[in-house]
This record gives C-alpha cells, structure tokens and sequence, in this order.
C-alpha cells in the first residue's frame, strides 16, 4: 500500500485541500498523514495537541532552530502533525523577507520530520507553491539520507505565472549547493525561484487544468522563459484537478445559509441576499458584488478600485471581504466611508459556514487576481448560484465558461472573464455581468455553474493515478 506523507500550506478549506482531501485519498486506498504549519488558532475544536518528543530541525544562516511536532487525534486512520515555531505562527507566504523565513523554516522542519518519522513514506505530497521548496531540499541537501533516496515528491502548483520569487541570497542562507545560483539552477533575472526549483528537483509537478501542459507541449523548442525547463521533463506534468465536497458545499441541504436553493429554482437567495444587507445595513433589493481575498497588491483589488464609481453607478452593493496591507485597508475604510450603506467590509478571512453564508448571498464574485491561485473559491461561488467574474487563469481558466456575447448568450455560458490582468478589460467583463443581471438570461448562466462541479472524489482520482504512476506496485 502507497504511503503518503500530505504536505499542507493551511487548513482552510477556502485556500486549501489538506482539511478535506486526504480522507477522500483515503477512500482510494492511500496511507497518509497530514503536516502543516501551527498557524495561529488552527487548532480550535480539535481537541488539546500532543507534543511529541521528537524536534525537527531548520537551519538558516549557519545556525539551527528546532521546531516543535504537535499531533493532533487520528481522525479514520489519517494522523495530522502541526509543525510549531514562532515564524509559523501567521499563514504561509512567499512575500517578504518573513515569509521567505516561514516557508524556508517550514520545508527544512517537513524533511527532518520525512526522515524522523517512524514510518517510511513512498510520496510527498506538496500542496501549493510555499510547499514547493522540499522536492529541490530532498534532492540537493538531504539526498545522502537513506530515507530521502526513496521517496518521491510530488508538488500541485495552481500555475505557472508566480514563479515563487525570494531574494537569490537565499540559496546560501539554506546550505544549498552554489550552483543552484545560476541560470542552470534556480536563478531567474536575478532572483531565486521556488517554482524553477521544483520543475528541475520534483517527481511529478501537477497543475489544475490540463491547458498548462497543452501550451507548454506546443511551444516545445521555443523560447518560453522558465517553462523551456520542462520541455525535457512533459512526462512529469500533470494534472489535478481542484474538486468540492458536494455534500458540505450543497445549498439545497446546507443549514447554514439563510434559505435552501437549488439550480432549477435559486429563488431561496434572494432571501439569502436580505439577509446580509440587513446585517451590514446595506440598501435594500440591489444586487450583491463580492470581492474575497487579501488586501494586497496581488489580489487585484486595485482593479476594483479602478471600476470602482462605475460599480456604484451601476446601484450595486459591494462586500469587501479581507485582511492585508494597512495602506489598502485604509483604501477600503475611505471606500466604506464614501458611499456609506452601499459598501460593506468584513475584515476576516471567513471559512467554513460563514464563507458559504457570504457566497449564497452574493450574485458576482469578483476575482481580478494578478496570479493563479490554488483555492477554489471560485467553484464554491459557482455552486451557491454567485457567478464569478475573474480574470482566467489556473483552474478559473478550466471552470468558467466565458459569456461571449450579451447579445445572444452562449448557452453553456457559467460566468464572466477577461485573460489581461488590466483595468479596461476587467471593467467590461464586469459591466457585462451586471447589463445581464436583470435578465431571463442570467437564470441560466447562474444553474450552468451550479451544475458545473468537480467533486474531492474526482480529485482524489487524479491524485491516485499519479501516485501508482511514481511508486507502482512490485
């Protein structure tokens, strides 16, 4: 039986899969124990952590520090480990000189624990490009250890525009070998690529669509930048692609959204939608435009703020939903303060019930993000009937079928998008969605992506197959 050591970035089941998919994975006949990092109050409701004896190690410029081994009750056989240390504390990211810290301490704690653990692992399995620094650590600092000689990683990046950029000094800081400093290493104009790292070190690099490798086979032999990489190594790409669990996220059965819908009849939102603009004291019977995600500059909340006026020309409600950088907070606050009773903010980073609450209410999603992301927000927003207007990439780019005409909707249509991260091309595709909200049409777009879901068990499917495909059976 496969083995499967399920490297996770967070719990949250908004941003990540390693709360729900290793049972799925464990339905499919896998082995598997669970890591992440303690971030602050992920183990609420879990019951009191057991401190393990045994320390894992990091070492950064010269010295080590040790990191605690929490362990959280076995849940159907799948052990979870929380990796404990001050740096740990906040969510993981690659921004910045302390989340460069966090994710280098994080993948050196994950190896000592691969090659600590009392049990051998056959895989690695590494969700998410703040993961994706193990598979070059197995390979170029630990390979001398018998344990890592074995094992093989596997990483799931949402795509290929965030090349996972730190500060080239940090091949030093990390005991890896100097040629992983130039061109023919992990260099790129000049930085340090966590992504170019795991192309060249990892077993298996997984996208969410098949559309990455598609493009990445047809420009074999021309200059593409870092993808020529791969263009000796299409046997390792893969695809995996980002399912839901159908049975949580079902508002025909969920209880806790104001009022059950379904694809044949959404009219159970509308009292979802009174709901929260009575809670945030919002005007009433105007639709609901949603932006969730980080106050930062790479969400895209500046393309929000740039259609901004032509939104609340529109006589929209707009919901912020997010926690990030003070100067876009303060943005967001002079944003509330200006058109009061139309723009609410929810400073948090709702998961669970109340992420699905916000979802049910709301009639668009905006998602204008500069780079892929792995959540799947957007399939969540689908399957509660709020139709997203993003920019396509990653798995968005898999999931949304594009209105391409407003005139004559297309009659597989599920949503709005445009493929430039740009002002202009955003404030069409959103000023689209809202000429056809009012419309016969919009009923239909809106049951489209309803219907157009991938289940964790189609997930777990893909990751089976690749897993049998990296260790098969003697």
């Amino acid at each position: 039986m496969i083995r499967v050591l399920y490297v996770g970035s967070g719990l949250c089941s908004a941003r990540n899969l390693a709360s729900e998919l290793p049972k799925y994975l464990l339905e499919k006949g896998v082995e598997l124990d669970v890591v992440v990092p303690h971030t602050q109050g992920i183990d609420e409701g879990t019951g009191r952590l057991a401190e393990r004896l045994v320390l894992c190690k990091a070492q950064l410029d010269g010295e080590e520090r040790a990191v605690a081994v929490l362990e959280g009750r076995s849940v159907d056989r799948i052990r979870t480990f929380y990796l404990d240390d001050e740096c740990l504390r906040a969510p993981l990211s690659l921004v910045g000189e302390d989340g460069a810290r966090a994710c280098a301490v994080y993948a050196q704690a994950v190896c000592d624990w691969i090659m600590k653990s009392p049990v051998a692992y056959d895989i690695v399995h590494c969700e998410g490009l703040e993961t994706a620094l193990i598979p070059t650590l197995i390979r170029r600092k630990y390979s001398d250890n018998p344990r890592m000689s074995s094992v093989h990683s596997l990483v799931f990046v949402p795509g290929i525009e965030d090349k996972g950029l730190i500060d080239l000094s940090w091949v030093g800081r990390l005991g890896l070998p100097g040629d992983l400093s130039t061109s023919e290493g992990m260099e790129f104009y000049g930085r340090m690529s966590i992504l170019k790292g795991a192309y060249l070190h990892a077993d298996a690099v997984c996208f969410a669509n098949d559309d990455i490798k598609r493009r990445i086979e047809n420009n074999r032999g021309k200059d593409i930048g870092m993808e020529g990489v791969l263009f000796n190594r299409l046997d390792r790409l893969h695809t995996i692609g980002l399912g839901l669990n159908v049975d949580v996220f079902n508002p025909e059965t969920d209880r806790a959204i104001e009022a059950n819908f379904s694809a044949s009849d959404i009219s159970g939102k509308a009292r979802c939608r009174a709901a929260l603009t009575k809670k945030y004291r919002l005007a009433k019977d105007r639709p609901v435009v949603t932006f969730i995600g980080d106050l930062n500059g790479d969400s895209g909340i500046d393309l929000v703020n740039d259609i901004l006026d032509d939104l609340m020309d529109r006589r929209v409600n707009l919901v912020i939903v997010g926690t990030g950088v003070e100067s876009y907070r303060n943005a967001v606050e002079s944003w509330k303060q200006e058109f009061r009773g139309n723009i609410a903010w929810i400073e948090d980073k709702p998961c669970g019930e109340a992420l699905r609450r916000i979802l049910s209410a709301s009639d668009i999603l905006l998602l204008p993000r500069k780079f892929e992301c792995a959540c799947r927000l957007h399939a969540m927003a689908m399957r509660y009937g709020c139709v997203v207007v993003a920019r396509t990439q990653g798995t968005v780019a898999h999931d949304i079928v594009r209105v391409k005409d407003i005139e004559h909707v297309n009659a597989d249509a599920t949503g709005f998008s445009c493929s430039k991260y740009d002002s202009d091309a955003f404030f069409d595709a959103a000023m689209d969605a809202l000429d056809l909200i009012e419309t016969p049409a919009w009923a239909k777009i809106c049951e489209n992506a309803m219907r157009k879901i991938v289940s964790l068990s189609e997930t777990a499917n893909d990751c089976r197959k690749i897993y049998d495909a990296l260790n098969p059976a003697p």
